[in-house]
């Protein structure tokens, strides 16, 4: 069993080197603005997430900051996290996107296990917000 996934939005070396070294009042903003991107990212995946009981939904979390704030991470803790993300057996679509590929790649099993097909909640969500989060950060 998969033991869910975290993903932080601390991606971009650059900015991070940039951050550190900027002085307190744009590091402050800084942090602001990706907690509110984190909560947003949290927020989104929690609203597309498939639910029955709400455990997956509830299993959606913004952990601790670290790195002095510069460091978000949005994790979803359920167990079967990633098999509702990405499918099972023969039903895993591979995504275009090259840097999730490989894990996904991970469910995918042999011909005669039909498994489940994929109901992306999280990743939809982070690259929904990501590439708005950078054009509020410029």
């Amino acid at each position: 069993m998969a033991d869910g996934f975290r993903v932080q939005l601390d991606g971009f070396e650059n900015l991070m080197a940039m951050l550190e070294r900027a002085p307190e009042d744009i590091r402050v903003m800084a942090v602001v603005e990706l907690e509110a991107a984190a909560k947003t990212a949290q927020g989104e995946a929690k609203a597309a997430a498939p639910s029955d009981f709400g455990i997956l939904r509830n299993s959606i979390v913004v952990d601790p900051p670290t790195n002095n704030g510069l460091t978000q991470s949005v994790s979803s803790l359920a167990d079967y996290s990633a098999y509702v993300e990405f499918g099972t057996g023969t039903k895993v679509s591979i995504a275009a996107d090259p840097a999730l590929r490989e894990y996904e790649a991970t469910f995918k099993t042999g011909k005669n296990i039909p498994g489940m097909y994929a109901r992306p909640f999280f990743f939809p969500a982070l690259y929904k917000e990501l590439p708005l989060m950078v054009e509020r950060m410029k």
